[in-house]
């Protein structure tokens, strides 16, 4: 947002980026700008009646932000603190309905409750042909349209049509996996596996619905994201590996290349970070900072060491981050493989400090080489 109001402090370049963007998504699908569609985008404009910030907002929400959590209640909250910040940046106008404020965006297609660790997997090798591949577009289409419909019987057209497009994306989905399978020589009991669970749960997944919990998540057939995420910021949970003995054969089943069985939940949430990433995206993650010196941690900081450039890492050792008693590490990373020679940034906390906010000001970063960064973690152990 900063940045934003510094390049373009009148909002004329974000302007002229959305009707760009709106009018290139329209004419994929041959159609011209509606009466409905030109009102929006002026009084998502319009000063008077609206801070410069709230198309910045909208428009970053619409485009840019994805989210994903386990738990129905904190998609909520996440879409109720969305709807606040755009509420705060309208000037109300006891003169006009409803105090002039315009209504809120549709979040539906923009939050999921699902589980982050369990994609499709079996699906990921599927080679989707052209017509797929359109009705992804159609979908993506009809959900950046829904986010900002106001009329209620065109809402319930778009959830209609989202519905039909699903079940011909199952349909074209069920012969794709019947072709290749044949073609790759499948065992017939595993092509009716996928096309009962994979494909199934696509079908029946309603994004629409607020209530909607998933136990699988996928970019591809959730967002319509399908070269990766530019960046993943998260604070994964920490669970104990005691606490999810009956979740490790699945987790294993997914093939994490960090897999062991002594590992704590969030150690597997760095490598479907990564994952999810597109080349040359940014990770933002903070987490317990165990994988560092624990045994369960060694594959996940080869991982790291191997396939990614470290930018950040700060250890906060024995200064609490949060009330519980778990030490904590904040680690920045790019999905690329490291440069020769390349060094990363390094700070560690100690219990002793009494600011946080001046210490990391006035902090006195280390240079720490990534290809010894195996040897320097085991050596604290």
């Amino acid at each position: 947002m900063e940045i934003l109001n510094k390049i373009d402090p009148e909002n004329e370049l974000w302007k002229l980026e959305q009707m760009r963007r709106m009018m290139e998504e329209l004419s994929q699908i041959g159609k011209d700008i509606s009466n409905d569609e030109m009102r929006y985008y002026i009084e998502v404009f319009n000063e008077q009646r609206i801070y410069p910030d709230y198309a910045r907002k909208l428009y970053l929400i619409q485009n840019c932000i994805y989210g994903v959590d386990i738990q129905n209640i904190a998609v909520q909250l996440t879409k109720l603190r969305f709807f606040l910040t755009l509420i705060l940046d309208q000037k109300p106008d006891k003169n006009r309905e409803n105090f002039g404020i315009l209504p809120l965006p549709h979040l539906e297609t923009k939050f999921v409750c699902a589980d982050t660790l369990i994609g499709l997997e079996r699906l990921a090798s599927l080679k989707p042909p052209k017509d797929i591949e359109k009705i992804l577009k159609e979908l993506k289409r009809v959900r950046n349209e829904y986010f900002r419909v106001r009329d209620r019987k065109q809402k319930e057209k778009l959830k209609e049509e989202d519905k039909k497009l699903r079940e011909k994306l199952v349909e074209l989905l069920i012969n794709q996996v019947k072709k290749q399978g044949k073609e790759q020589g499948w065992d017939n009991k595993d092509i009716q596996k996928i096309i009962s669970t994979d494909v199934q749960k696509i079908a029946s997944f309603d994004i629409f619905d607020p209530t909607a919990k998933a136990d699988w998540f996928n970019p591809v057939w959730m967002f319509g994201v399908e070269d990766g995420f530019d960046i993943v910021i998260g604070n994964p949970p920490y669970v104990r590996q005691e606490k999810i003995k009956k979740d490790k054969p699945l987790l294993k089943e997914q093939g994490y290349e960090v897999f062991t069985s002594t590992a704590d939940l969030y150690v597997y949430f760095y490598e479907k970070g990564y994952k999810i990433l597109k080349q040359g995206g940014i990770l933002a993650y903070i987490t317990s900072n165990k994988w560092m010196r624990a045994k369960y941690g060694e594959k996940l900081r080869r991982l790291l060491k191997e396939n990614t450039t470290i930018l950040k890492l700060i250890d906060f050792s024995g200064y609490r981050v949060f009330e519980q008693t778990v030490d904590t590490c904040i680690l920045l990373f790019k999905k690329e493989k490291p440069p020769k020679g390349h060094s990363f940034k390094f700070l560690e906390v100690k219990s002793n400090v009494e600011s946080l906010e001046n210490y990391l000001k006035n902090a006195n970063w280390q240079k720490m080489e990534q290809a010894t960064f195996q040897q320097r973690l085991d050596a604290w152990r």
